[in-house]
């Protein structure tokens, strides 16, 4: 019992920080400092056209799709009965969290740490400032330098809102963070079934579209579906009410948008194109991988900064945590965890000199040897270290190992090679016969050997790790940030204590989530057999008078999803 009280006021505390950070909950969003003029956005023609942003957060596909055939969620079944729809399942990103699947799929691109600003919107260690980045701690984290969907929107001169945790320059944003604190805390001391964190928000945003009309863009990100999964498992009856749930204010939205009138005097839910989505699946965990026994077992000092004490007391005090120990650990997302070691001086980063203690106390261990410990360790899946000629290794159990290499001339194409004679990889794609002919031997590593993203997640999209090869690469990024490894958790295992359900990893459950599109734009006949969420942006943009051959949409990694198309010049006419 102890504990749990320790848990709640630990919670009750990261509350209050967070709805100190959040006072108003609604807030106009000011421009700071870019000229969205020099921005490269495509151009949208000013036509009558509203897109709706659906994000259920931690949502499995397999979760949804079997929901919906049960005949659970009967406002979305309807409206998938009675527009035209597309139901298909896409590929997230990795790490497969919220942030850096959200940032991407609303820039249309595959970035790094240091496309964004304050190192933001992630969980990492900056090694320079010597302070653990947290964008939930950071709701202006998310207003990344690249251009996105709304710098589109704004530079169109369209109205836009949000509804999340964070804020982006252009839209109206609804900050979601203390709801999402007050509804952990009712998890934490077993309240979680008074209500969902979900409402408080969607009920201002009601109250927005009765006052003020229906933004040309929404984006609506419900949380209550990733928390039930972590709390109770991406199975559990939790997770089932939660997604009903989130399915009846589903309704309430669109409700108010078939109330509302067009300037043509029809509903304006006629004119308007929906897009549900996840931001990246679940999968079930429930047992504790102590990492931190594991480096003190090689004699080093370790600090894990994933836990809520932490949060809550540790990052308070400056880098004084930082002096002491040899290695950190940071959970980006709960089943896939970096950790941090220091240079052969003691310093973090040559940015950041280490002190005449840190220098005389501290060591680098020998990192090959950390790597053949840690992937025997229990629960670790795979381990990523990033190798000085920039190839990715990964190995896991029993000696299996492979390395991804980029081509040195085609950013957008990669190889997967294992040792030569090996009869087994990390990823298992030697032994599946719809992919072993993608790998090769490192010994007859040439050009062909070489398949874009693409081909790598249409050939793996059925597999347990499907599009690792191009998703693992854009994950590592500059050193500042970077962790020295990436850990995996295998299924059932989490880095986090008392989570049942997880994601961050290479498994299918936590890398698929659905992608739907409904209404008008949407042709039923050219459903796609490979969706992305980088594909987002550009489809939205695209439903919203951009041309799919604007230049601005060409450089991007997202295509447009085959089959929508944007308003006649007369009105929808869908």
């Amino acid at each position: 019992m102890f504990a749990w009280i320790l848990l709640f006021v630990a919670a009750a505390l990261v509350a209050a920080l967070i709805s100190s950070l959040f006072r108003a909950p609604f807030r106009r969003a000011a421009p700071r400092g870019r000229d969205r003029a020099v921005l490269r956005v495509p151009r949208l023609e000013p036509l009558d056209r509203h897109v709706l942003l659906l994000m259920i957060d931690g949502l499995p596909a397999t979760v949804f799709d079997s929901a919906l055939a049960a005949g659970e969620l009967p406002n979305l079944a309807q409206l998938f009965a009675t527009r035209p729809t597309v139901q298909m399942t896409a590929v997230s990103t990795f790490p497969s969290a919220t942030a850096p699947s959200l940032p991407e799929m609303l820039a249309g691109r595959y970035v790094g740490l240091e496309s964004l600003p304050a190192a933001g919107a992630v969980h990492a260690f900056d090694r320079e400032q010597r302070r653990v980045v947290r964008y939930i701690t950071e709701p202006d984290a998310w207003a990344w330098p690249l251009p996105n969907l709304f710098d589109t929107v704004s530079n169109a001169g369209l109205s836009a809102v949000t509804v999340f945790e964070g804020r982006w320059d252009g839209p109206d944003s609804i900050l979601t963070a203390s709801a999402i604190g007050r509804a952990a805390a009712r998890e934490l001391i077993g309240a979680g079934e008074l209500g969902s964190g979900d409402r408080g928000p969607i009920r201002m945003l009601l109250q927005r579209m009765a006052g003020e009309g229906v933004p040309r863009l929404s984006l609506v990100v419900f949380n209550e579906v990733d928390m039930k999964g972590h709390f109770h498992g991406p199975e559990s009856p939790q997770v089932r009410q939660a997604l009903i749930a989130t399915d009846g204010l589903i309704g309430e939205i669109l409700e108010s948008i078939r109330n509302a009138r067009a300037d043509d005097g029809v509903s304006v839910l006629d004119h308007t194109t929906i897009i549900l989505f996840g931001d990246h699946g679940m999968v079930r965990s429930g047992k504790f991988v102590d990492l931190e026994a594991f480096f003190r077992a090689q004699n080093l000092s370790v600090y894990d900064a994933s836990t809520v004490t932490h949060v809550v007391l540790r990052e308070r005090l400056g880098q004084v945590w930082t002096r002491w120990p040899d290695v950190i650990l940071v959970s980006g997302g709960s089943n896939i965890t970096q950790v941090y070691l220091r240079d052969g001086d003691g310093a973090w980063s040559s940015a950041s000199p280490a002190d005449n203690r840190e220098r005389a106390s501290h060591h680098r261990p020998d990192v090959d040897e950390l790597v053949r410990g840690l992937v025997e360790h229990q629960g670790v899946g795979q381990v990523l270290r990033a190798r000085v000629d920039g190839s990715v290794e990964i190995a896991a159990s029993a000696g299996r190992s492979a390395r991804i290499v980029g081509h040195p001339h085609d950013g957008d194409r990669w190889a997967y090679t294992v040792p030569d004679g090996a009869t087994d990889d990390p990823l298992a794609y030697l032994a599946d016969p719809h992919i072993f002919d993608l790998v090769t031997c490192a010994s007859q590593l040439d050009d062909a050997s070489f398949h874009t993203a693409n081909e790598w997640m249409e050939r793996t999209l059925h597999a347990r790790y499907p599009g690792s090869v191009p998703l693992v690469c854009k994950a590592f990024h500059p050193h500042r940030f970077t962790g020295d490894l990436m850990v995996t958790s295998l299924p059932g295992w989490s880095f986090l204590r008392s989570q049942q359900g997880d994601h961050g990893n290479l498994e299918r459950e936590a890398i698929l989530t659905p992608m739907v599109l409904n209404g008008p734009g949407v042709e039923n006949a050219h459903a796609p057999r490979l969706a992305r969420l980088v594909d987002l942006f550009p489809t939205a943009a695209v439903l919203l008078g951009a041309t799919s051959d604007d230049p601005a949409l060409r450089g991007l990694d997202g295509r447009p999803i085959p089959g929508v198309r944007g308003p006649s010049p007369l009105g929808d006419g869908d």
